[in-house]
């Protein structure tokens, strides 16, 4: 989900947990992720930001590292922390067909608990049905999903080059023809019958993305999100309620939530 935008790494303060510190940058980053220094232990925070004015102090975790996000060397970057990434390329067994993913400027390899959330609790749900992949990023959701029997695939991100390594990834997997990655989604592609949205960010991009898309609203589906953290539950369970979800199931992984949650015709958002 990246375009013309800073790239930020912090590493995490001695004495502070993962959740303050993730609760201290979400506010000024986005498609936030987490990997662990191979040399030396230090859990690393990185994101990406419009503005270059980040605060100059931060409590709970310490700037290492800011570049420019076309400057970065995403192979570099993917083979440090992807998992079971070799021959320039991440490797992800679905139970069945291995999923391909190129490194690139979308955000998820599985090497995040959000994603590994998303992918675990979105398995049982996608078979022949339309799938909506709200924030696709690298495509990793999309391209898992078309895989595990999808109908179809509609990957939706607000950034040109996550669109690309989208498209990328699908053709690198043989499922161009069942899926679609798109700014801009066309309601003439929502239907009747019930569907799946997967939405794999952070809360407020959550807010965001799900109040630009009116046309989802108010339709029979199941919602299945990630990327939230377990310490904002309650809000969120809140807010999920006024936009008419039902709450199905709930896991939880070092300290990262995942939910699947139904939406009825008769439900107001």
């Amino acid at each position: 989900m990246i375009a013309m935008k800073q790239h930020f790494l912090f590493r995490v303060q001695k004495g502070s947990t993962v959740d303050e510190a993730f609760g201290e940058l979400c506010s000024f980053l986005t498609d936030i992720y987490e990997m662990e220094d191979p040399e030396t232990g230090n859990v690393q925070i990185g994101g990406y930001s419009d503005d270059l004015s980040l605060p100059t102090a931060f409590k709970h975790v310490v700037l290492e590292t800011s570049s420019n996000a076309q400057e970065i060397d995403w192979n570099t970057q993917w083979a440090a922390f992807a998992p079971h990434f070799h021959e320039g390329l991440a490797h992800i067994d679905l139970g069945g067909p291995i999923l391909l993913l190129k490194p690139g400027a979308g955000f998820g390899d599985l090497s995040h608990p959000t994603t590994r959330l998303a992918m675990a609790l979105m398995s049982s749900f996608v078979q022949d049905k339309l799938v909506f992949d709200i924030g696709c990023g690298s495509g990793i959701l999309s391209i898992a999903a078309a895989l595990l029997g999808a109908k179809h695939v509609y990957g939706i991100d607000i950034e040109d080059k996550a669109i690309l390594h989208s498209q990328e990834n699908a053709a690198l997997n043989h499922i161009e023809s069942k899926a679609t990655f798109t700014k801009i989604l066309d309601p003439s592609s929502i239907p009747k019958e019930p569907f799946i949205i997967l939405m794999n960010m952070i809360e407020s991009e959550q807010i965001t993305a799900w109040h630009s898309l009116k046309s989802l609203h108010r339709k029979e589906a199941i919602v299945i999100t990630s990327g939230l953290l377990s310490s904002q539950a309650e809000d969120y369970f809140k807010r999920a309620k006024s936009w008419g979800w039902n709450l199905v199931e709930e896991r939880e992984e070092e300290g990262w939530l995942g939910c699947v949650f139904s939406q009825t015709l008769s439900q107001q958002p």
